[in-house]
């Protein structure tokens, strides 16, 4: 969590972690299903059912919301709206498309490849 405008996160019981040692046993991201690899950035939450993983953009797209609730044309905004996340999106890359368009929105920047 390096990006300043994410360091709230840190101050509601979140933490960034990266995967210790080399584990055999698998972890898996508790918003995608993906498993989690050595050297990405990840977020631990703490829970009453124990702690889970999350990849740090799945963390964040739980926060912000998918880029049609950022844009208001879902049943949040819409009566009637069935608009989710974008047609043909793992729930990874529709989680990694919501925090660009929140930081596109909210900070001027877009990822750039």
């Amino acid at each position: 969590m390096s990006d300043r405008k994410f360091d709230n996160y840190i101050q509601m019981g979140l933490k960034e972690v990266s995967p210790k040692g080399t584990s055999t046993t698998p972890m898996f991201c508790g918003w995608c299903g993906e498993p989690m690899e050595p050297g990405e950035s990840d977020i631990r939450c703490s829970a009453n059912a124990g702690d889970m993983l999350f990849h740090r953009n799945c963390m964040i797209r739980q926060v912000v919301g998918s880029v049609g609730h950022q844009q208001g044309q879902c049943s949040c905004h819409v009566d009637g709206s069935t608009l989710g996340d974008p047609e043909g999106m793992t729930i990874r890359q529709a989680a990694d498309a919501a925090v660009e368009f929140w930081n596109w929105r909210n900070y001027g920047m877009l990822k750039r490849n």
